[in-house]
Formats: C-alpha cells, structure tokens, sequence
C-alpha cells in the first residue's frame, strides 16, 4: 500500500479526481430551500375568500389552516420547478407560448423562441394557470407512489368483507298506483282517492285496470325495485315509509305526496342483501386506491415541510 501512494502517476490521478469533485460541487452544502410566508395582503385575500365561501369571517383556527395550503402549495410548486415539470409538460408549454404571442401579436419567432423567452422571463413562475398546473402535477407525483402499489384480489376481497355493511342493498319494491291530484280536486282529493281504494278493493281490479281509473302522473304509473330513499325522492318525504307498511298482492292507502294522494298496489318486496363482490370491484379499486395514494401524499408532504425554511414566519 505505501509503495503505491509513494506512485507519482498515482497521486496525479487522485489530485486530478479531487479537482473534479470539487470542480462538480459533490462536497458543496446543499441549497437551502425556502418559501416565502403570505404577506399582510396575501392573507386578507384568505380571509375574503373563506368569507365568501362560507357566508363568515374566518376563525382563528380557519385562517391558519388556509395559511398552511397557501405555504403547502408554494412548497408543491417549488418542487415542481426543481423536478423541471414546466419543461416537460405540453400544456404549461402551449399556456406560456399563448402568453407570449399575446404579448408580441406582431412577432415572427417560433413557438421554440418564444417558449424560451418565457422561460427567461420567468412566466412560469409568475402565470396563475401554469402555477396551478404545476402543483396538479407535483400533486399527483406525490401521490403516485401509493395509488400504483400492487393490489392483489385477495386484497380486495378483505375490503370487501370489512366493508359488507357499505355494500348491502336496501329493502326494495315494485308497485303500481292510481294518482288523485290534489290540484284537480281541490279540497275532495282525499275523498276521491278513498272511493278509488274502495272501489279496487270491492271490485278485486288488477293494477293494470286500476292504475287507469286516476289522474295523469308525469313520472309514469309503475315503478320497479326501487329503494325508499329512491321513492321518497320522487314522492316526498313519508311516502315511502308509509308504502313499505302495505302488503304485497292488495290495494293499499290512500297514501299522501307531495302531489297528491296515490291508491297502491305492491306487486313484489326485495329483502336487502349485500351486492356482489364483482359488482363493487370497481368501486373498491378506486377508494383502495385512493386511501393509498392520500397516505402517499400527506407523509410526503410532512417530509417537505420538514425540508423547507418559511422565511417571513410571524415569530
């Protein structure tokens, strides 16, 4: 060993090497990162905007939260330069290449000398909308890493289970009724569409015959494995509560709505039971993946802060 330090052919290529390390910065401190704290006018825009979307001023609490985007998004966008996403992304190119024709209608450069004085000009920095694409990108960079993880059947399968609940299909009916509009008879509505119980009642008439003796119904007369919540958001509140108290195979109600009074037959009822694991496949790959790619996001997001110095901090 000592005979090949005493080399000088050796020693010229360890000083040449170290030259180049130095030469390349690979010993140089790396740079600081920063972003800049939102000014007094900054932070009034906050405040407006929190007011508008709410109807209030902002508490305390809410302001800061905005605050903490505000910085998060400056620090995505810091980011998002130091990958150089501007440089690759064809709509931040055709954004800042519209900038600046706009700004020179009279000129003859290309779009590639025009893309490179924007990019001297700092229009990517300084343009909203490609300061809003740029975050997306860094966004979705950021969540990547856990929305491609591998995801197994047998993955989703255990989702499916821990989730049976979510996934159970409510109660549900298929009935036919007679409508009696309360606007067409007015203050004998009830009456009519108690005559018209009776009467299907007495006379054992089908759903078919009986669904012709009322009022025209701009929704149709027959509706078919439909969920209380699905009939309460075409009848009303109550209706479909009080329609699933009446029997199958008979004339039931007079039952009240929103429009009127309905005389109903039920012709079949559905137990609730849990939907099929491949009809909900799909759903479950999205929210799968969506918690995984969230999670990706926030611990990346917390490794950032914990890089960054927010220069203009209040102390």
């Amino acid at each position: 060993m000592n005979s090949l330090l005493r080399r000088p052919l050796l020693h010229f290529w360890l000083i040449g090497f170290l030259i180049f390390v130095v030469e390349r910065g690979y010993f140089a401190p790396e740079a600081v990162l920063e972003v800049a704290y939102p000014n007094a006018d900054q932070i009034a825009a906050l405040a407006s905007q929190w007011q508008q979307a709410r109807g209030r001023e902002a508490s305390a609490a809410g302001l800061a939260r905005m605050i903490q985007q505000a910085i998060d998004q400056s620090i995505l966008l810091s980011e998002a330069l130091r990958l150089g996403f501007h440089y690759q992304d064809s709509i931040v190119q055709q954004r800042l290449i519209r900038d600046m024709r706009f700004m020179q209608d009279d000129s003859a450069a290309s779009d590639v000398e025009l893309l490179e004085q924007a990019y001297a000009m700092s229009l990517h920095v300084n343009d909203l909308v490609v300061r809003r694409r740029l975050v997306q990108m860094m966004e979705s960079y950021l969540r990547a890493s856990g929305e491609n993880q591998p995801l197994t059947d047998k993955v989703l399968r255990a989702l499916y289970l821990e989730q049976i609940e979510t996934f159970t299909q409510p109660e549900r009916l298929s009935f036919s009724h007679a409508f009696v509009s309360q606007d067409r008879h007015r203050g004998k509505s009830l009456e009519r569409a108690e005559q018209l119980v009776k009467h299907f009642e007495e006379d054992e008439l089908s759903p078919e015959v009986g669904v012709s003796k009322g009022d025209p119904f701009i929704s149709g007369y027959r509706f078919s494995k439909v969920t209380q919540q699905q009939i309460e958001r075409e009848f009303g509140a109550g209706f479909g509560e009080r329609i699933f108290d009446c029997q199958v195979g008979q004339w039931g109600g007079p039952i009240r709505s929103v429009y009127g009074w309905h005389a109903v037959w039920l012709s079949e009822r559905l137990p609730a039971e849990p939907m099929s694991y491949e009809s909900v496949k799909s759903k479950l790959v999205y929210e799968y993946r969506s918690q995984t790619g969230n999670r990706s996001f926030e611990n990346a997001m917390a490794t950032l802060r914990a890089q960054y110095q927010i220069t203009g901090a209040p102390k």
